[in-house]
C-alpha cells in the first residue's frame, strides 16, 4: 500500500498527463486536452490536481495553516480516502483518453514556436 505522500504524488503525475495532450521531448507539458474530452466534474478534479489546489488544501490543514475549525474538522483518513478515490479515477480517465502525446522540436518550431 502507497503512503500518503506517494498517492499525492501519483496524483500530481497523473493529473499532469491528463490536462496536457502533448509533452516536449524534455518532458514540459505544451498544449492543453480539450475540455471536451472529459465530463466537467473530473475536469475540475483533474484541473484541481495539476494545478496544486488539492495538495495545496491538505497541507495548509495538516500544517494548521487554516482556521482553527477547519483545523478540528480536518479528518486525515476521510482524506486520505477521498485522494486514493480521485487518483484511481483519474487513472481510469488517463487509460481511456491515452498519455500525453510526445512531440519533438521540429514539431514546436513547425507549429509556429519560436526558440
Amino acid at each position: 500500500m502507497k503512503s500518503m505522500e506517494e498517492v499525492m504524488n501519483l496524483g500530481t503525475q497523473v493529473s499532469l498527463k491528463l490536462a496536457y495532450k502533448n509533452v516536449t521531448e524534455r518532458g514540459h507539458y505544451h498544449e492543453v486536452r480539450d475540455e471536451h474530452s472529459m465530463p466537467q466534474s473530473q475536469w475540475d478534479t483533474v484541473w484541481g490536481w495539476a494545478d496544486g489546489l488539492v495538495q495545496k488544501g491538505i497541507l495548509d490543514k495538516v500544517s494548521g495553516r487554516c482556521s482553527l475549525q477547519a483545523t478540528i474538522d480536518f479528518d486525515m483518513a476521510e482524506c486520505e480516502k477521498r485522494m486514493r478515490k480521485d487518483v484511481a479515477a483519474m487513472l481510469r480517465i488517463l487509460r481511456r483518453v491515452g498519455e500525453p502525446v510526445v512531440i519533438t522540436n521540429d514539431e514546436l518550431i513547425a507549429g509556429g514556436w519560436k526558440p
